[in-house]
């Protein structure tokens, strides 16, 4: 049983190590790669056995939340607070710190123009100039 969850903790820590190259991970990065891998593990545990016992539980005094709401509650923050120092959030895809990305974009922005389908003023963008750039 301890050989099934070291096994399935690594393989969240191997898709978590591959969002982007190795050679961009320091050691405290690693360290809470491996750290955000046990979290996951636990939450995805932990919601099993919420499914299976229900989110109420009935008492002599009627029905309460499941304790392990709020333990749940408490690990996905912790699992938030990870991604987002490992730069892993959703509108980034493993890229680094949203703030960098979104500058990114200004200076996209401001290079080729927005260009947006159906929005009056937007630039036209070459793909060819697109493809050309080194980004």
């Amino acid at each position: 049983m301890a050989a099934e969850k070291d096994t399935e903790i690594d393989a969240i820590f191997q898709q978590i190590i591959a969002t982007r190259p190795a050679s961009e991970w320091n050691g405290i990065e690693t360290q809470r790669a491996a750290q955000l891998a046990m979290l996951m593990h636990m939450v995805n545990n932990d919601t099993a056995l919420l499914v299976r016992a229900g989110s109420l539980i009935k008492t002599n005094k009627g029905a309460k939340p499941n304790p392990l709401l709020y333990s749940l509650d408490k690990q996905n923050g912790q699992i938030n607070h990870l991604c987002r120092s490992l730069g892993l959030t959703i509108h980034t895809n493993g890229k680094g710190d949203p703030r960098d990305q979104m500058g990114k974009n200004a200076q996209f922005e401001r290079d080729h123009g927005r260009g947006m389908v159906g929005q009056s003023g937007g630039a036209v963008i070459s793909l060819a100039a697109i493809l050309s750039d080194d980004n």
